[in-house]
């Protein structure tokens, strides 16, 4: 919920901010459609139909929002 793209990660994929359904924090990362193109290894779908990221499949980490603007809204890379 609460869609914003915000940026674009090394690798061309698109960037959002966003609010999970569920609450919480509101995250920065990428969408699993988006990832479909590029890594589809890197998306599975969960029992409930939800599409989940192996983020370190595709060589950056889904942080919180505050933490990315904090580290000058540049997105960490996996380790």
């Amino acid at each position: 919920l609460n869609i914003e793209r915000v940026g674009t990660t090394a690798s061309g994929l698109p960037l959002y901010a966003f609010d999970y359904i569920w609450g919480g924090p509101r995250q920065v990362g990428v969408m699993a459609q988006d990832v479909m193109q590029q890594t589809p290894d890197a998306v599975i779908e969960t029992a409930s139909g939800y599409f989940k990221v192996d983020y370190d499949q595709i060589g950056v980490r889904m942080q919180s929002y505050e933490t990315w603007r904090n580290a000058g809204a540049k997105v960490t890379p996996a380790q």
